[in-house]
């Protein structure tokens, strides 16, 4: 007979009900890992928990070994500007998403800079902006950003479509079945 941590309190007499009760709690992890991903960005991620298929999609690993796929971006802006109102920064002028391993995505890689990713579909991102000195300036989790160019293309001839940045949404990348 075991017990499964103090606050459970659950006596066990066969191991089939030890396992289905970690099979269990292991579901309901894997489910709330995935609606953060959907509902939040994972900042600072390490590369080594990001995964590129054979199609250089992105995808985040997950602590149950699954993957979903994710956008990466990075989540800050430096600005010689003091301050910056908030409704005078314009999406284009700041980082841009990516959706597929790109020649910026490996330069990311490359000098190991620092990273959010989410699986966040409402084109709303948590930003940084910071001033010259490094200051921060002012936090947002609704800023809204555009598609880098070349993984905008990739995704066009992928499927056939012709989206500009102005009129794509992470939500048409995300609910694509792969």
């Amino acid at each position: 007979m075991a017990i499964l941590g103090a606050g459970l309190n659950i006596k066990f007499t066969e191991f089939k009900e030890f396992k289905d009760v970690v099979e269990n709690i292991i579901n309901v992890e894997a489910s709330l890992d995935k609606k953060r991903v959907r509902q939040e960005n994972k900042e600072a991620v390490p590369q080594s928990s990001i995964s590129i298929d054979v199609s250089n999609r992105i995808y985040l690993n997950l602590k149950t070994g699954e993957k979903i796929k994710s956008i990466l971006y990075i989540d800050n802006q430096k600005s010689t500007d003091r301050y910056i109102p908030q409704n005078c920064v314009s999406p284009e002028n700041l980082n841009r998403y990516h959706l597929y391993r790109c020649p910026m995505v490996d330069n990311i890689f490359m000098q190991n800079s620092k990273f959010s990713v989410t699986a966040r579909s409402d084109n709303l991102f948590k930003y940084s902006f910071f001033n010259d000195i490094g200051e921060l300036l002012y936090e947002t989790n609704s800023q809204q950003l555009t598609v880098c160019r070349t993984c905008l293309t990739e995704f066009n001839l992928i499927h056939g479509t012709n989206y500009s940045v102005f009129d794509f949404y992470p939500s048409i990348y995300l609910s694509i079945l792969d």
